[in-house]
């Protein structure tokens, strides 16, 4: 929507087991990105971890954001900016799109639906430190 371009080449697909050491060690080498964004908290927890293990700081080297707001983003190291995704505008919208399915099988439905989200902003991204 504002006209940005996505580098097709940083993006890096992975599974929860790709995660490890040696998968971040190696997209520090090619990419060297200066922040990730990972598609859920949960992957971007390890990926910190294996960043820091790397001897990077989150927040300072590096910025790490995920999306989902997961409980466990804000009990980090480092706290982790996400994605909060609100669960009932999603739910009305696939209940939506499913009763219209169901309605008439052979209308297409809409490619594409936006729903707000909200951008928690923590530590990961602003360099602050938790502990002072």
């Amino acid at each position: 929507d504002n006209g940005l371009v996505v580098d097709k080449s940083l993006i890096r697909p992975a599974t929860l087991e790709d995660l490890d050491a040696a998968f971040c060690q190696k997209l520090m080498n090619e990419c060297k990105p200066d922040a990730v964004v990972c598609k859920m908290d949960h992957y971007a927890a390890l990926v910190g971890r294996h960043l820091m293990g790397l001897g990077l700081t989150i927040g300072k080297d590096i910025l790490l954001a995920g999306f989902d707001d997961d409980p466990l983003a804000g009990l980090l190291p480092v706290p982790l900016t996400t994605i909060r995704f609100a669960p009932d505008p999603f739910a009305k919208t696939c209940y939506d799109r499913l009763m219209a399915q169901i309605a008439d099988p052979a209308e297409p439905l809409p490619r594409m639906t936006l729903i707000d989200v909200e951008l928690v902003i923590r530590e990961s991204t602003t360099g602050a430190n938790p502990s002072s």
